[in-house]
């Protein structure tokens, strides 16, 4: 797992990715992460930013984008909801649970709660320095 708190974490991605670029990455924090994001992408990748945890604005130089010919799309659920039938979106959250039973290995928990204790829930996800996310179970 790597945690982009470590300050060698660009590094650590390197190494899982054996030196190659990646055609697209999603970010769910923004600001400088999304920069730094744009660094491991190939020419013509995109990044996606459907998160905003991060205070501070994308640090971004037209260049960044202009020389790889890369694109930085926004993203979030609420658009989604709004914009795409619901024949694709059942398609879409079954890719998306396929993917999670796939690749479990590659999600971190870092705690489940049952619904009854949904402020604790709150808390330990809004706690800084959480790695891995919090789930609510009913």
């Amino acid at each position: 797992m790597v945690v982009t708190e470590s300050p060698d974490w660009l590094d650590a991605v390197r190494d899982l990715i054996g030196g190659r670029t990646v055609g697209a990455a999603l970010d769910p924090i923004g600001g400088s992460l999304s920069a730094d994001l744009l660094d491991l992408l190939s020419p013509g990748g995109t990044l996606v930013v459907y998160g905003r945890m991060a205070d501070e604005p994308i640090p971004l130089h037209a260049t960044a984008l202009l020389d790889r010919g890369l694109t930085l799309r926004g993203a979030t659920i609420g658009r989604w909801v709004a914009t795409t039938s619901p024949e694709q979106r059942v398609s879409d959250t079954r890719t998306a649970c396929l993917m999670a039973q796939a690749f479990s290995s590659q999600f971190h928990a870092a705690a489940i709660y049952p619904i009854a204790e949904l402020s604790d829930a709150i808390r330990h996800a809004t706690k800084p320095g959480k790695a891995g996310t919090v789930l609510v179970r009913p």
